[in-house]
């Protein structure tokens, strides 16, 4: 009889704060996701990525521009390269500080826990 109860109380309960279902509706039909504004500034946006790249293939790079290119490339890439080796050096670091800390943690519990060990007798 107590469930029974317990079933009635529980049941409004869920049945009305359950949420209703994820669609959004007008007048029968679900709304678009995208409305024409926001589709017409795709359409503008991907035109001038469209521009940008046939621009980029039509600019052709003279002898010397190809070669201040491949340097700078070949700069960027021992700069790129020489932060790498700092980011792991300074998380090598950070890694042997927690271990130390973890070690220095576990040091003081075994002590606690010998000091605990030992009766108050001895």
């Amino acid at each position: 009889m107590q469930k029974f109860l317990l079933l009635l109380l529980l049941l409004p309960s869920v049945i009305s704060f359950s949420q209703p279902d994820g669609k959004l509706r007008e007048k029968g039909r679900t709304k678009p996701l995208i409305d024409s504004g926001v589709s017409i500034k795709l359409k503008q946006l991907s035109d001038s990525v469209k521009m940008a790249i046939e621009s980029a293939k039509t600019n052709v790079l003279q002898a010397g521009e190809k070669k201040e290119l491949q340097e700078s490339l070949e700069r960027n890439n021992e700069y790129f390269l020489l932060e790498q080796k700092e980011r792991r050096a300074k998380e090598k670091q950070a890694a042997l500080i927690r271990i130390a800390i973890g070690i220095g943690f576990l040091i003081i519990l075994i002590i606690g826990w010998r000091r605990k060990s030992k009766k108050p007798g001895e």
